[in-house]
């Protein structure tokens, strides 16, 4: 009967897929996933009561708004060769991170000991995000992630960690270029979590009003 809690399923009334139920919270006329959730700023936070309705009117507003935010990142002029209906989102200098061993001598009281100390070394490199890859363009350590092979993206206050496969791609950034990666990155999950398209042509419009994004405010 454990299990059962923990295996047994329902639908979503918003995007009709069908989630474990303690992945789920009630509306007032059916339930709600956590993705779908997200498309209007509540994330994992169920303690506001809406109907199917009034979420689809929300989530219309918010829907916008996201198509507005994504297009504030879209870059006119990356530098590389896109192809067709590939969008750059995102250009930054960084460092690619390389971890490494050395060999240190450390003081204890009169004796000094040989020890092992871990540390990173650094290459300079002019990273990209599109909406087909991760592109890291440097003269040494440069790579390149296709978004279907990637597995998972970890941010620390400078960092940001892609996992690919068994690889794991450390880069070093600017804090707020860091910030600003992650904000990205969460637009393009709610934008992926509500099947908006992002393309430039889809864009297009909202790129000509990406200087109103900050007045266009949630209710």
């Amino acid at each position: 009967m454990f299990f059962d809690l923990f295996s047994k399923k329902d639908f979503c009334s918003i995007c009709g897929r069908e989630v474990a139920v303690k992945k789920l919270h009630p509306l007032d006329d059916g339930n709600i996933c956590a993705d779908c959730s997200s498309i209007i700023g509540l994330g994992e936070r169920f303690d506001v009561k809406l109907t199917a309705e009034e979420y689809r009117s929300l989530a219309s507003d918010r829907v916008q708004i996201v198509k507005l935010r994504i297009a504030s990142f879209v870059s006119a002029n990356p530098g590389i060769m896109l192809d067709e209906g590939e969008t750059c989102f995102f250009i930054s200098l960084a460092d690619i991170g390389k971890e490494k061993k050395r060999s240190i001598t450390v003081k204890k009281g009169n004796t000094t000991e040989r020890t092992t100390e871990e540390y990173f070394e650094k290459y300079p490199c002019r990273l990209l995000v599109t909406g087909k890859r991760i592109l890291a363009i440097a003269d040494q350590n440069g790579f390149e992630i296709k978004l279907a092979k990637l597995s998972d993206i970890r941010f620390g206050q400078d960092r940001v960690t892609f996992y690919s496969g068994s690889k794991a791609y450390l880069v070093f950034f600017a804090k707020k270029q860091a910030e600003k990666l992650h904000t990205l990155w969460n637009l393009l999950g709610a934008a992926g979590a509500a099947d908006i398209d992002i393309s430039v042509e889809a864009l297009d419009s909202e790129i000509t009003l990406t200087s109103d994004v900050e007045a266009y405010k949630e209710k």
